[in-house]
């Protein structure tokens, strides 16, 4: 569930009479599910079906769940592996009734995997990925919904819809950097949007295609050593090539899962996911989320972390 820490942690109490007036569906019984930083998660059985009910806060715009309907709806017509959408609304809660998933977190089981076990699933990961970057498209953009219908349309956190890399990158950092401003002095940081409007500049341009956003093993779900399903399709649209493959596919907890998670990366370049200048990209990728506000729980480590990537960006020819 989402954590009590998070801005966006939903305390208002569910009971079985809550949630069917909020699906229109009577409920027998509801589990909690123990999931990330932004959403509750509740198993909800009713007389004829067991689905997932999804709960997000009213902090967030409604074209966040939109997003994702739209995108699931769209991912269904092209044979993606993810879960069905049956109803949504925006009630006291924004919540999305969906297909419940059997199986078991890849994050969880995949230490224990042996390594024939492990390419396999990565051959199937690459699979879905290369459904995902089948079609070209001319910006980068986020989902929506017209008439029942999706479509592409601006992104919902903030609403932009990008026309290249450069402008993607670099007002992602402009904004993160405004926000900051309120946490910590952004002094240190005055040069650096340029000096990252250089590197995007002179990188090899990439083909645009569809995005999942958080493209991690903790999103993946299991079963058999199969893969049966994508979740966590909210920050999905369409960006750069490269983008979901320079994620950390483990949570990255220790100095193994650094090596682990390089470990995977190269097996995706062995089945041809390889991306020019991806050790540049990865670091600008890694200066804009170290920027992100929420990563400054812990002010000084984050501020650190901000301070090494400008440093070795800065050091770029």
């Amino acid at each position: 569930m989402a954590e009590k820490n998070s801005p966006h942690y939903i305390e208002l109490e569910i009971t079985t009479e809550f949630l069917s007036k909020l699906i229109g569906i009577p409920v027998l019984e509801y589990t909690e599910i123990p999931v990330g930083w932004n959403n509750k998660a509740i198993k909800v059985i009713t007389k004829d079906e067991e689905y997932l009910l999804r709960l997000s806060k009213t902090t967030w715009p409604k074209e966040k769940i939109t997003n994702e309907v739209a995108v699931l709806q769209y991912l269904q017509s092209i044979n993606v592996k993810c879960p069905r959408i049956y109803s949504y609304g925006f009630d006291k809660v924004h919540w999305i009734l969906m297909e419940l998933v059997e199986g078991k977190m890849l994050e969880s089981e995949w230490r224990n995997l042996n390594n024939n076990l492990k390419l396999e699933l990565i051959k199937q990961i690459g699979d879905q990925l290369l459904i995902l970057q089948q079609k070209e498209y001319p910006s980068i953009s986020g989902w929506g919904l017209k008439d029942g219908l999706p479509i592409l349309t601006t992104y919902f956190d903030g609403n932009y819809e990008y026309s290249s890399e450069t402008e993607y990158i670099t007002k992602q950092l402009e904004s993160n950097i405004k926000k900051l401003d309120t946490v910590i002095d952004t002094a240190f940081l005055k040069d650096v949007v340029f000096k990252v409007k250089q590197i995007v500049d002179r990188l090899e341009p990439v083909p645009i295609v569809l995005f999942h956003g958080d493209f991690a093993f903790r999103n993946m779900i299991i079963s058999d050593n199969q893969l049966v399903s994508i979740l966590d399709w909210e920050w999905a649209g369409t960006r750069p090539i490269y983008m979901d493959l320079l994620e950390d596919m483990l949570e990255n907890e220790n100095p193994t899962d650094e090596m682990e998670n390089e470990w995977i990366r190269n097996e995706f370049r062995n089945l041809g996911f390889e991306y020019p200048n991806e050790r540049e990209r990865k670091l600008l990728l890694d200066l804009v989320d170290a920027t992100s506000a929420w990563r400054f729980g812990n002010v000084e480590k984050a501020k650190l972390r901000v301070i090494d990537l400008v440093n070795k960006i800065s050091g770029f020819p």
